[in-house]
């Protein structure tokens, strides 16, 4: 599955983006276009978003790396991964 997919699917099963006021929205269309754009515009490697899953209660996030990599999980599996995939350390 491409990072694409992955996010549409993501969309497709109602997960949210969780903004600072705790509101959610949904995911847009663009998204990991959009996001690696402003990750290489502004010289970052990876950013992360809460994420509302339905049906958990577990802290979720989306991650997005700079190469266009995007991979959602655990706060504390994706807060594991500290180099870039691709890296030697991944």
């Amino acid at each position: 599955m491409t990072s694409q997919e992955h996010i549409e699917s993501l969309r497709n099963h109602g997960v949210r983006l969780i903004g600072w006021d705790g509101t959610t929205r949904e995911i847009p269309a663009d998204f990991l276009e959009t996001t690696v754009k402003y990750l290489n515009e502004n010289g970052a490697r990876k950013i992360t978003y809460s994420i509302a899953v339905p049906e958990t209660n577990e802290e979720m996030l989306l991650a997005v790396w700079d190469c266009g990599f995007a991979e959602s999980g655990s706060a504390a599996e994706i807060l594991s991964h500290n180099g870039r995939k691709g890296d030697n350390n991944e």
